[in-house]
């Protein structure tokens, strides 16, 4: 019974927030790459910086790099969480200049097993 509560709940979470962004649909390509290095600090917990970058018109124009170093720590089995700060450099193209960013987020992560099924919930409060 408890399960299918958490399991229910969990699939109604996603239902009270969400996230639209409107995008010009076009027949340009476009493209993102992105590494990343995690170093384990102790059981547990982990640090990790990464870049991102993000190409379009064809993959010849440079669209934003994300820069970001952050730090997680696993508690149990079943939850995790994360702070991160993010660095947004985006290039525009008409005005010839990059405008920065800051972005802080703060994750969940929770995943239990149900039968043979795995669930994961996250849950993500970002300020830009």
């Amino acid at each position: 019974m408890k399960r299918s509560l958490l399991l229910a709940a969990a699939l109604l979470m996603g239902t009270a927030a969400f996230s639209q962004t409107y995008e010009d649909l076009s027949s340009e390509a476009q493209g993102r790459f992105s590494v990343e290095q995690d170093k384990k600090i102790r059981k547990g917990w982990h640090v990790y910086l990464s870049e991102e970058v993000r190409v379009d018109d064809n993959y010849t124009d440079l669209d934003r790099l994300h820069t970001t170093l952050g730090t997680s720590y696993k508690f149990t089995d079943h939850f995790k969480a994360n702070v991160d700060y993010s660095f947004i450099a985006s290039y525009k193209s008409g005005k010839k200049e990059w405008e920065p960013r800051h972005r802080m987020t703060l994750g969940f992560t929770e995943s239990f097993k149900g039968g043979q099924w795995g669930f994961t919930v996250k849950e993500q409060l970002q300020a830009t």
